[in-house]
Order: C-alpha cells, then structure tokens, then sequence
C-alpha cells in the first residue's frame, strides 16, 4: 500500500535523505481458509489499515545487490516490529493495533523539540520518526 506522510516530527540536522511525501509499505494482509478470510496480524504491532492513523521511526534502506537473492532497490523501512504506533484522534496507542481498534491509554504526542544537541547521539541515527496514514 502507498502510505502517506503527514508530518516529520524529526530527523537530524542534515539527513543523506530527506524524509518522502508518499512511500509503498508492504502491510499484513489476509490468510484464506475455503471462503474465509481471516485477518493477518504480527504480535502486538498494527496491520496498517486505510482509515487509521500512525507514528512511525523509519529509515532508509539503500539497494543492495546480493548474487543468492537477486537485486533489492532501496526502501524506507521502519527500524523494527515496535517502531509504529497507532495515532487515531492525535493520541498514542490509539487506534489500529493487530486488526483490532485499541483504545488509547497514552499520552498525546507531545510537540517535537526546538533544537536537539548535535552531541546527542540520535544525531548520527538516519532514522526519520513520521506522522503517517495511508494515503486517500
């Protein structure tokens, strides 16, 4: 699916690649049994589901080249099976999680910061935190 991006709330200071407007993400899909269908869903992470929103930590994955798998063009990934959240209604933990719609009990995303300290070690992280949703 085509995701959307709606706001960076950070990357460092000069990243090799600035974070895109729209992206494919490869999303859980559906495990057909005669004619049912049921719902496909990781442990404890959202299935990425039109019609709900979604903090994300992404980073860019450059192509690779490798002779036992073929070509692999480059891709924004996320870092890791816990790095999107559900973001309905503008809080965190809200919304879609595992195919079913999760409440809520977080805190809302607070502002991002002014300035982040070029000593601060997330400085060097080509990771992109994103404000996402599939795209319309």
């Amino acid at each position: 699916m085509t995701l959307r991006v709606d706001k960076v709330l950070w990357s460092r200071a000069a990243p090799a690649r600035t974070a895109p407007v729209t992206f494919d993400w490869t999303a859980h899909g559906w495990q057909f049994t005669g004619d049912t269908r049921t719902k496909m869903a990781g442990e404890d992470q959202p299935r990425i589901e039109k019609g709900h929103r979604y903090v994300m930590a992404l980073q860019w994955e450059p192509p690779r080249c490798d002779p036992d798998d073929g070509d692999t063009p480059g891709r924004w990934r996320g870092l890791g099976a816990e790095s999107t959240i559900p973001y309905d209604n503008g809080v965190l933990g809200q919304g879609e999680s595992q195919g079913h719609v999760q409440p809520g009990t977080r805190s809302p995303l607070p502002p991002p910061p002014r300035a982040i300290p070029s000593t601060a070690s997330a400085t060097n992280s080509p990771a992109a935190p994103l404000r996402i949703w599939p795209a319309a």
